[in-house]
């Protein structure tokens, strides 16, 4: 249901591109496979290969524009730590 309803969401949103449908699906996958917890931790390297994105500096964009268009909830962390995202119900 999280994907169909993200679909319907972005079906009006001019913002969303093909690379944040690529990012956000690669996110949903780690998401489920993390068994649907309410956070879970990044692997910015799995990420980046699911999502066929190979920039770091668009995976960075990428992160942070959807969470600035609300699709996720997104908790960086500075240093070696893994930063934190939290799918929102759409």
């Amino acid at each position: 249901m999280q994907l169909a309803d993200f679909y319907d969401t972005i079906a009006d949103d001019p913002r969303i591109n093909a690379f944040h449908v690529s990012l956000y699906f690669a996110l949903v996958h780690q998401w489920e496979q993390s068994g649907k917890p309410a956070s879970f931790e990044l692997d910015k390297g799995v990420l980046m290969k699911n999502s066929k994105v190979s920039s770091r500096t668009t995976y960075d964009k990428l992160l942070h524009d959807l969470h600035s268009f609300g699709y996720i909830i997104y908790h960086p962390v500075s240093g070696r730590g893994k930063s934190l995202v939290e799918i929102k119900r759409i």
